[in-house]
This record gives structure tokens, C-alpha cells and sequence, in this order.
């Protein structure tokens, strides 16, 4: 019998200049872990950093795909809200101390 775990193991935060909200993007790695093996298994790009703008900290946002027939689609995103939760969650951990001295 096996274990799993699915963590998020890598975070890259890469701020810009600030534009309706938009603060920075960033890149994880998520990894399965197996048997207390780490075994990298997603890599994930172009996630959206905001800054709320009525209230101190950030929020994050997956990307999407607007089509010539004016629908959207999501390009990819969590699926539970659970996952949801833990990945912002450890974005925001990460781009906070990155973001604020950046704003500086």
C-alpha cells in the first residue's frame, strides 16, 4: 500500500508594476509525495497576484482564455476548495515580504 500528498514545493513571485489591482505572477511546482518520496508532478505558470484594494493583502487568480465569441475559458485552476485554499494560501505567504519591498 501507498501514500500520497500532493504539497506545493516551489514558488517563483515575479512582481511588475502594479495595473488595476495586478501586482506580480507566480510559478509553482506542485509535487506528489509518495511513500515520503517528493516527486515533482505539476508545474503551473502565469498566476495572477492582486492587491485588494479596500483592505491590506493580496489575493491570487488563475489565468484565462478569452475567445473570439467573447466566452472564456479557465485555462486551469483548482477544482476543490480545499486546494484552492492551501495554494493561495502559500502564494501569498511568499509574495507578501516580496511585494512590499518591491512597493518600496
Amino acid at each position: 500500500m501507498y501514500e500520497s500528498k500532493l504539497e506545493v514545493t516551489e514558488i517563483d513571485i515575479s512582481p511588475i508594476k502594479p495595473r488595476k489591482g495586478l501586482v506580480g505572477f507566480a510559478t509553482i511546482t506542485i509535487a506528489e509525495k509518495i511513500n515520503g518520496e517528493s516527486i515533482p508532478t505539476f508545474y503551473f505558470s502565469g498566476i495572477g497576484i492582486y492587491k485588494f484594494l479596500k483592505k491590506e493583502g493580496f489575493y491570487i487568480r488563475y489565468p484565462k482564455k478569452e475567445l473570439s465569441n467573447n466566452k472564456t475559458l479557465d485555462v486551469y485552476h483548482p477544482i476543490n476548495k480545499f486546494m484552492g485554499d492551501y495554494i493561495q494560501k502559500k502564494i501569498v505567504e511568499e509574495a507578501t515580504p516580496i511585494l512590499k519591498k518591491a512597493s518600496e
